[in-house]
């Protein structure tokens, strides 16, 4: 019989006795002795279990941490690494740093020894999940913004749908909600209706909700950053305004303003988004433009360029994708000052030698303009049907080579009524010409303004020692004489084809009375005496100057 402790054997080795009919008096006391032993033995043996597993728990959870530095040269000693790609970029990453960045939840670059540190700071084990967390968002917020993702902007991404906010005005009902500007989440304000529009406040509910379906419906899951640049927005621009029903440029705008892109804008800030075109970048534009000693009145203009291709990006709704605020202050332009502006101009001495000196058709055109004040693009546009012997009737005009365009302005639509002598030269010029232009070429097109200006204009200034100027001179030229000859205003600006200023302007009717135009062109005069007879043009064979031999023949009209 085994002598063990076992409980079971025990019982046996009693209950032999007891089946043998034995007394139990002594035996059963002690078998309750041995039980008790045996139940404290139990005991003690729990407890030794216990203590060992407390002591295994106690020992690993207080064995005292490495020291910071020692822990920091440890991971940096770490050989292997993983490759982790992010967009168009791959980065080789430790095992420590790759489980810091799953805890910052977001990629960031951060100086290796600051990576470490957030790793491993305090990361002892034993310690709880939650305060690993909290110790991650401690360190997330002292990293520097210097984010792969670049800056996030708060955007309507998480926000589906909008119920707008109702409120009432002095003059009616508008309804609030927000929107993405440039990244930005902004709150707009929208007017609905008036009280007589909207009587009830439901009435307004109603507007409101329909203003919000659309506004719910053009949400975009992500605001992301525009990646059109200015170049290839302004050059959209450009078509657009060419191609506009209303109001489209003409020509020579669309030629100046692609100059200015060209020339001056794409080299700056061609390959900028225009999302970040703005007053700073303004403000370079006009710092580099100074340098290049351009006029102020030029800068002026192309810093519109930029205004206008900065309010041109709209969306499907035609509001402003990037609405601006110029800050004139800031940005620092030079000022226009009127006074020092180039504005050359003819006298009257002036044109009477020009007159005289002339031949051919400049000595036409030159009395023409300078009596009228006509711009070079209208004048070299007339065609026979255009005078009535009186006077000449705008309605189209000539840019480049060649290209029939409208007048400049609605204003420029109009009939200048001609001093009786000039008229008399004019139609001497014509002769019996019943179709065609007045100032054509041999095959009949009008003739080219540049040509005009360059090869005749130009050498006859420089014959007489008058400095070079343009076609437009002869136009402020009749200006002033109008205005120290005290031509009636309404008068004035009709024949020079200038919008009226206040509300007498518009009330004036004396534009339309024929008899009292005529009168006032006799009355006023032209400030020059006015030749009698054209001189016919040299032949090509005695003509030789500055610019070379010229190879127009002479119009059979100039031969007198």
């Amino acid at each position: 019989m085994s002598q063990g402790y076992d409980g079971h054997e025990i019982d046996d080795s009693r209950s032999s006795d007891s089946r043998s009919g034995r007394s139990g008096g002594r035996n059963s006391h002690s078998s309750v002795d041995t039980q008790m032993r045996l139940q404290a033995l139990h005991r003690k043996e729990n407890e030794a279990d216990w203590l060992d597993r407390q002591q295994q728990e106690r020992g690993s959870r207080e064995r005292p941490p490495l020291d910071r530095e020692e822990r920091v040269r440890e991971i940096l000693s770490q050989r292997l690494r993983s490759s982790y790609p992010d967009r168009d970029k791959t980065y080789s990453l430790r095992d420590s740093e790759i489980h810091a960045l799953s805890e910052v939840g977001k990629f960031r670059v951060v100086a290796t020894q600051d990576l470490a540190g957030f790793a491993y700071n305090g990361s002892v084990p034993g310690r709880t999940a939650m305060s690993r967390i909290s110790a991650a968002r401690d360190w997330s917020e002292r990293l520097p913004p210097r984010a792969v993702d670049g800056f996030r902007r708060k955007t309507l991404t998480r926000r589906r749908h909008q119920e707008g906010n109702l409120i009432e005005l002095k003059n009616g009902y508008a309804v609030w909600f927000y929107e993405d500007h440039q990244g930005q989440r902004v709150r707009v304000q929208k007017f609905l209706g008036s009280f007589e529009e909207l009587p009830t406040r439901r009435s307004a509910l109603t507007r409101m909700q329909s203003e919000l379906v659309a506004v719910n419906q053009n949400r975009v899951g992500r605001s992301a950053r525009p990646s059109a640049t200015f170049r290839t927005v302004a050059k959209q621009w450009v078509e657009d305004c060419e191609q506009r029903t209303q109001k489209p440029i003409k020509p020579s705008v669309a030629r100046d303003w692609r100059s200015i892109l060209k020339n001056h804008l794409n080299p700056l800030i061609g390959e900028i988004p225009l999302s970040d075109v703005g007053n700073r970048t303004m403000k370079s534009v006009v710092e580099k433009l100074s340098k290049k000693k351009l006029a102020p009145a030029t800068i002026k203009n192309i810093c519109l360029v930029v205004k206008l291709v900065v309010a041109s990006a709209v969306d499907d709704d035609g509001n402003q994708l990037f609405p601006m605020k110029w800050n004139s202050r800031f940005i620092d332009a030079p000022q226009v000052d009127p006074t020092t502006q180039h504005k050359p101009s003819f006298t009257g001495a002036e044109v009477e030698k020009n007159i005289q000196t002339a031949t051919g058709r400049i000595q036409a055109l030159c009395p023409l303009l300078a009596a009228s004040g006509f711009r070079i693009g209208e004048a070299i546009g007339f065609e026979r049907r255009h005078f009535d012997g009186l006077s000449l009737k705008i309605e189209q005009a000539i840019w480049g080579k060649g290209q029939v365009q409208s007048p400049k302005t609605r204003n420029a639509y109009r009939a200048v009524d001609l001093h009786p002598d000039v008229a008399n030269l004019l139609g001497k010029f014509i002769g019996e010409r019943k179709k065609g232009y007045i100032f054509q070429t041999k095959d009949g097109k009008p003739v080219n303004q540049a040509n005009v200006l360059k090869r005749e204009l130009h050498p006859l200034l420089a014959t007489l020692g008058i400095s070079k100027r343009g076609f437009h001179s002869f136009r402020r030229f009749r200006n002033t004489h109008l205005r120290q000859s005290r031509c009636p205003s309404g008068i004035q600006k009709f024949w020079m084809g200038h919008a009226g200023e206040s509300i007498t302007d518009t009330y004036d009717r004396s534009a339309e009375d024929l008899q009292y135009r005529n009168d006032v062109a006799v009355s006023m005069g032209t400030g020059f005496d006015i030749p009698k007879m054209l001189t016919a043009k040299p032949s090509k064979e005695t003509l030789a100057g500055v610019n070379g031999r010229r190879t127009e023949t002479v119009e059979p009209v100039l031969s007198y």
